[in-house]
């Protein structure tokens, strides 16, 4: 009725749209739980070994403190042979493209040194540099290949994602519950509450993947009492708050 206020103070009324303070986020990173989504775990297969390495040094830190969603789980291990294919096909596509380029490279430093006004050591000296280069960009590249097959073949990421997440997957919901939360994220995509409805064109049960991750992830921090940091890779719409473009 009109005159009636809320006795609740204001920052609790709409504390999730506010700002954390520094101490806030301090203490979620020295007490939250760290969980991942599956293209987080994925893109293990697609560093650079050094960097790959580097980010599983920093995950170790964390250990006890690791969690992962059963979507975000399943979702990897569905996923992990085609995304160790995927890289080898970049690879190839590298040296495909270092191939291209020195194609281009030999045209025009060809012709640069038919241009008579100018000196023929300036296009000589630029194609000695332009191929010592590109001698040294396929060098790395075979580098990155072999150390890529060395790995994939006893899949190093598949043994280090297992060694991290011992022990601590959330719980498979059970076929009444799947069938629920299917319903649920139905009505979300058709209702665009995010996040999940862009996946709305995958196919059947796949659509509603994003949804089931968000669901378990609020679940786990209901039961755990600790906030929950959410590394994702994710750029779609449904996850990101846009302004101003």
């Amino acid at each position: 009725e009109e005159g009636q206020y809320t006795a609740a103070p204001m920052k609790t009324l709409f504390g999730h749209l506010l700002p954390l303070s520094e101490e806030e986020v301090e203490a979620i990173w020295n007490q939250g739980t760290l969980t991942f989504d599956a293209n987080v775990l994925l893109d293990l297969y697609r560093y650079h070994p050094e960097t790959r390495d580097a980010l599983l040094d920093v995950l170790r830190r964390f250990k006890g403190r690791l969690w992962l969603s059963h979507q975000a789980a399943s979702e990897f291990v569905r996923n992990r042979v085609r995304a160790a294919a995927a890289v080898s096909k970049e690879l190839a596509d590298a040296g495909d493209d270092l191939s291209k380029l020195e194609s281009a490279t030999k045209k025009a430093t060809d012709d640069l040194r038919g241009r008579r006004p100018l000196s023929r050591e300036i296009g000589q000296k630029l194609k000695a540099d332009v191929e010592a280069a590109i001698r040294t960009a396929k060098a790395s590249v075979e580098d990155v290949r072999g150390r890529h097959a060395r790995s994939t073949s006893i899949d190093s990421v598949l043994e280090d994602v297992l060694s991290l997440f011992d022990g601590c997957v959330g719980q498979a919901p059970n076929d009444a519950e799947l069938a629920e939360l299917h319903k649920v994220a139905e009505r979300r995509i058709q209702g665009k509450v995010p996040p999940g409805y862009e996946d709305a064109k995958k196919d059947g049960a796949h659509a509603y993947g994003d949804y089931l991750l968000w669901h378990q992830i609020l679940q786990q921090a209901k039961s755990s009492a600790k906030p929950i940091i959410l590394v994702t890779s994710e750029r779609k719409e449904d996850w990101w708050e846009r302004a101003h473009g």
